[in-house]
């Protein structure tokens, strides 16, 4: 049954088969990684037409002023890549770490894996949570980062996103051959995700800065709550400044909170990880309300929506 499966996907004109990489430097013992490829994939998304037109689109201009989308930002309007005059493909890149089972004890770590997904930003925002739209990357067991690090393991990854930057993917559009480019224009994670691969400490007891935001040591932040009291960190100068110091004393990367450069790092010319990431903004309650009350709910959503958040005790900050 398993083979005919396989010979049956296989068969399919819209099949990308994973590659399987391995790495062995544990005793003979084959560590995988399952990678399917970026240039193949993105080639079937644009020989559909409605992905193709969306992608060949002129991008909506909104008011001065006013922000509504990654379009409308200082990071889009810097990138060549988007603001050329040839259609360009904007990917975002996702990463997470889930468990397959409900584990127990000393069983967690073992049945983790890391994943990285990745959709096309260029179609239309309501249509890139649908599980159709969200294409995998890869796929690994959690333990190899620690023990191959992400520039091994994401190697192939970066090697596509730099031929997809420069040279592109070829697409017929009307019988006629087009060369369509691009490149990341986010990364999405969580905070510990986001911390491992900026090359930086996830374990926040053990170093004096923290926070990769701004540069307050704990003992600060029992003395200081005001935003203000802190120095925010600079993006791209402070990373290069820190990254510099700890390549040549490796014993002061627990005071930076820097382990190394990060990979993606290396698509520099157009990306860079701590410009590209996706940060976590702050609202007050009545704007996140307003947010709920004026969502578009679906009909299968409205039984189920989100109802407006009540401050219950607003000396111990419970929200209900």
């Amino acid at each position: 049954m398993k083979s005919h499966c396989q010979i049956l996907y296989r068969n399919k004109k819209e099949f990308t088969e994973p590659h399987e990489l391995v790495n062995d430097l544990d005793n003979g013992k084959n560590d995988t990684v399952q990678y399917v490829p970026i240039l193949r994939t993105l080639s079937l998304l644009l020989s559909h037409e409605d992905v193709l037109g969306e992608v060949c689109k002129e991008p909506t201009e909104h008011a001065e002023g006013v922000t509504r989308s990654y379009d409308d930002g200082e990071m889009w309007r810097e990138n060549a890549l988007f603001t050329s005059d040839e259609p360009s493909l904007q990917l975002i890149l996702y990463h997470d770490d889930f468990k397959f089972v409900n584990p127990l004890g000393n069983k967690v770590v073992k049945h983790k894996s890391s994943v990285f997904y990745f959709v096309l930003r260029n179609i239309p925002s309501k249509l890139r949570s649908r599980l159709c739209d969200i294409n995998l990357v890869m796929i690994f067991p959690a333990t190899l980062i620690s023990k191959y690090g992400y520039q091994l393991i994401l190697q192939p990854i970066l090697e596509d996103s730099e031929k997809f930057e420069t040279s592109g993917i070829k697409v017929v559009v009307e019988g006629r051959s087009k060369i369509f480019r691009g490149t990341w224009s986010m990364v999405i994670a969580d905070n510990l995700a986001a911390h491992a691969l900026g090359g930086i400490f996830c374990n926040f007891s053990t170093v004096t800065h923290f926070c990769r935001y701004c540069n307050f040591s704990k003992v600060m932040l029992g003395n200081n709550f005001k935003s203000n009291e802190f120095v925010i960190r600079t993006l791209v100068e402070g990373y290069q400044n820190n990254v510099s110091i700890i390549e040549c004393d490796p014993d002061s990367a627990s005071v930076y909170r820097f382990k190394s450069n990060s990979c993606l790092n290396s698509l520099d010319v157009i990306f860079h990880v701590l410009i590209n990431f996706v940060n976590k903004g702050l609202q007050t309650i009545n704007e996140t309300n307003d947010y709920i009350v004026n969502f578009t709910f679906s009909q299968i959503d409205l039984k189920n929506q989100q109802i407006p958040l009540k401050i219950i005790s607003s000396q111990n900050f419970k929200i209900k």
